[in-house]
């Protein structure tokens, strides 16, 4: 007689999906004849009619197999394909000097009109191999290509490889058994990523001027951008290393991550010199490197699990140092309160700054010959938080159908600068530190650095941006399983009412909120002008299950 062993091929899947997303945005605007507040000519009236549309087509397709190789080793292999196209498409119409009583832009006596139009497409292709070993020790690797409508006309394609390994020592036989350990997991991953440039940062580009010869006046054309034929991606590599575990009946969750990213390639404007004869003054390239590392954790807790009670907590924290690596060749730069310099952190706060302030004469007011200041420019600190920490409170009530939900957070290790009061104490003249007798003496101290010092250096206003604040109030009620059949012939009814930002703050920042940016921030920083705190949410929702 004979046996054969018969172990299946396996088996293929493919799926594709086309979509498009849409949004259309109206903005008005409108201030009637003799109704707007007397600031130039806007009690002559005006009507603003701006619209916007944007348009996102996409299109995926990938199929996968799958095999069982041996007993002990699966297999699954991916490949697929996407393409994107986004669209930017907006119009912009004003009408100004309404007659009394007119509400369109076309009852303008002087009118204008706009039209921005921008799109980017990328083709995208990827190939990923995953494989298991017992369901103890998973490997994946893959590829995937990217070509780019914004790329330089010499670039391509670029590609970005990953591979990933995760390994549940836990499970070998050769691992010691404890009671109170579930799961351990060791991993591993390394990949890169990319980050286009804008639109038309790669292409040369020209307005009409005027030229005049012997023969006189003539039509001619002038660069406005001279364009990057070698323009790339910014590039970013990233290696982690992880462990995960679980403990006394999943009542213990952990995850620690260590991360050391490096962005190459970074997007720098590089100042031309004026005797190129353009009016460019600056061009996109591919010129400096970042280094971001840190660590990542998340623990949650169950501590209580009973049908009348329940109380679980979670903690999610992480740590980073940001730091230009290098710039190119480039020498350092940047404007009066922020600077690119190898060895410090991207967008870094740096000003002259109040070496020292002494209440000399003891009449409560600080006078010029009573501060020093710094003779350089010097670093402040970092403009993004290097510690960040949230705290998640949740109860369980009546066999788990009411729960309360909090969080707070905490973020750390940054300056913001306070822009707003700078201002008001440098231009405006109505800031605490200049005409409150009651103010501290460092603001009067920052006051008089702004205004009376030969540096009018802004470096006092560039505080500690620390802060805790209770980000998030919740309430949930799901209904017995018994209402949903009977009042809606369903399966599941629950509701949830959510608030966020509710103004519990706790900061030595004495701005409006270290966390008001604004649209007019400074960079990619945190900077507040004339910016509101972030505001309050409050959220109902009402899921029905059927």
């Amino acid at each position: 007689s004979m046996t054969a062993n018969y172990r299946p091929l396996g088996w293929l899947s493919a799926r594709g999906d086309v979509g498009l997303d849409y949004i259309n945005r109206l903005d008005t605007q409108i201030c009637r004849f003799g109704e707007c507040p007397n600031n130039g000519d806007n009690r002559l009236g005006f009507k603003r009619d701006n619209r916007t549309n944007f348009y996102t087509y996409t299109t995926n397709g990938s199929a996968t197999g799958t095999r069982q190789l041996t007993d002990v080793l699966h297999s699954s292999t991916t490949v697929g394909v996407q393409f994107t196209r986004s669209i930017f498409d907006g119009n912009t119409a004003s009408g100004t000097q309404l007659s009394p009583g007119a509400t369109t832009v076309s009852s303008g006596a002087v009118k204008t009109a706009g039209e921005t139009t921008s799109e980017t497409r990328t083709l995208g292709g990827f190939v990923e191999e995953q494989m298991a070993l017992r369901d103890r020790l998973f490997v994946t690797a893959g590829v995937r290509s990217d070509r780019n409508s914004a790329f330089g006309a010499n670039f391509k394609t670029v590609f970005y490889p990953k591979v990933a390994v995760s390994w549940v020592a836990s499970d070998e036989s050769f691992f010691p058994k404890y009671g109170w350990l579930d799961q351990l997991r060791l991993r591993t991953a390394y990949g890169a990523s990319g980050v286009q440039p804008g639109t038309i940062d790669a292409v040369p580009y020209y307005s009409a001027s005027t030229t005049r010869n012997e023969s006189g006046d003539l039509p001619a054309l002038v660069f406005n951008a001279l364009g990057n034929a070698n323009l790339k991606p910014e590039r970013s590599t990233e290696l982690e290393l992880g462990v995960d575990g679980t403990f006394w009946n999943s009542r213990l969750s952990t995850e620690i991550t260590y991360y050391n990213k490096s962005s190459k390639d970074a997007l720098i404007s590089r100042g031309l010199p004026p005797s190129i004869g353009t009016g460019a003054t600056s061009r996109l390239e591919n010129l400096g490197e970042v280094s971001n590392k840190g660590w990542e954790a998340l623990i949650t807790a169950q501590l209580v699990q009973r049908d009348a009670f329940g109380w679980d907590i979670g903690f999610n924290g992480s740590t980073n140092v940001n730091e230009i690596v290098s710039l190119g060749g480039l020498p350092s730069f940047g404007g009066s309160t922020q600077q690119q310099r190898e060895g410090y952190p991207l967008n870094g706060w740096w000003a002259k700054t109040l070496s020292a302030y002494d209440d000399a004469n003891g009449d409560g007011i600080i006078t010029l010959n009573e501060i020093s200041v710094s003779d350089t420019a010097t670093y402040i600190g970092a403009p993004l938080p290097k510690y960040e920490l949230s705290f998640n409170n949740g109860f369980d009530f009546w066999q788990r159908r009411v729960r309360v939900g909090a969080m707070i957070d905490y973020k750390g290790g940054f300056k913001s600068y306070n822009n707003t009061e700078r201002i008001r104490c440098a231009s405006r003249l109505n800031c605490s530190g200049l005409i409150n007798p009651g103010s501290s003496l460092f603001e009067q101290a920052r006051t008089v650095m702004v205004r009376e010092s030969t540096s009018r250096s802004t470096g006092g206003f560039i505080e500690d941006g620390d802060f805790i604040r209770l980000r998030e109030l919740n309430l949930t009620f799901t209904a017995p399983e018994q209402w949903a059949a009977r009042y809606l012939h369903g399966r599941s009814i629950s509701a949830t009412l959510d608030a966020r930002n509710l103004g519990i703050l706790w900061t030595k920042y004495s701005g409006v909120d270290p966390e008001a940016f604004g649209a007019t921030g400074t960079g990619s920083a945190s900077s507040e002008f004339q910016a509101f705190a972030p505001p309050s949410y409050y959220a109902v929702r009402l899921s029905l299950g059927f």
